[in-house]
């Protein structure tokens, strides 16, 4: 059996305000938006017990989408970068999403910080430190699960997870996300980070690295 859940923006309860902030960080979302297709399936995947949800980005600009195979991981981990531009000299991730990308099962913790959820902390509480083969391996760095290699999403990738919510919330009944608030991986500085509030309403904005919220990754796929 497969779920697919179209998407269809101007169908749900998003407020002005809301609509306004998705357009600001993602244009690309609310141009030709009665064609767009992206969708989630629900499927089978190796090593991963039970079905997973896979966001396609089907119907987006070429130029909205990472081509299939594109690495946008560095040292186990997202490739840093901040809204508009890489960090550093790093690829401006967030420019794009990833073709195909499966959300993991649940979160990977309810209660962590961000350079933990990234899973770079170098144990001195350095919230701009750079991603490293010797970090912890804590949060999506440290996920295993069907011996995938794990992220944090970005912050476009992490809005179209909202918006597709309903069909992930169907194939994981048991850990729904709702009502909370998740990291992005999108840096906005270096003290703050955008993170996407899933309640019925659509809210992104940068918040400090520091505090606690939770964390669901992907899997490029």
């Amino acid at each position: 059996m497969e779920i697919q859940i179209k998407f269809k923006t101007m169908r749900r309860r998003v407020g002005h305000r809301a609509i306004t902030a998705l357009c600001a960080a993602a244009l690309w979302l609310c141009v030709g938006i009665d064609a767009a297709a992206q969708y989630v399936k629900k499927e089978t995947v190796d090593n991963i017990t039970g079905n997973v949800a896979v966001v396609y980005a089907d119907g987006m600009p070429e130029g909205a989408i990472w081509p299939l195979g594109t690495v946008l991981m560095k040292n186990g981990a997202t490739i840093r970068h901040q809204v508009g531009k890489g960090n550093g000299g790093n690829i401006d991730v967030n420019s794009r999403v990833s073709a195909r990308f499966i959300v993991a099962p649940a979160d990977v913790q309810n209660s962590i910080n961000w350079q933990n959820a990234s899973g770079f902390d170098n144990g001195n509480n350095d919230i701009n430190a750079e991603f490293t083969n010797t970090a912890a391996k804590t949060g999506c760095r440290g996920l295993t699960t069907g011996n995938r290699s794990w992220r944090l999403p970005t912050q476009r990738e992490l809005q179209l997870i909202w918006l597709l919510k309903e069909g992930i919330n169907k194939i994981y009944s048991a850990n729904m996300m709702n009502n909370s608030l998740y990291w992005s991986a999108t840096e906005e500085d270096a003290g703050n980070v955008w993170v996407v509030n899933f309640g019925n309403v659509l809210e992104v904005k940068p918040l400090p690295k520091s505090r606690l919220y939770r964390a669901r990754c992907v899997s490029d796929y």
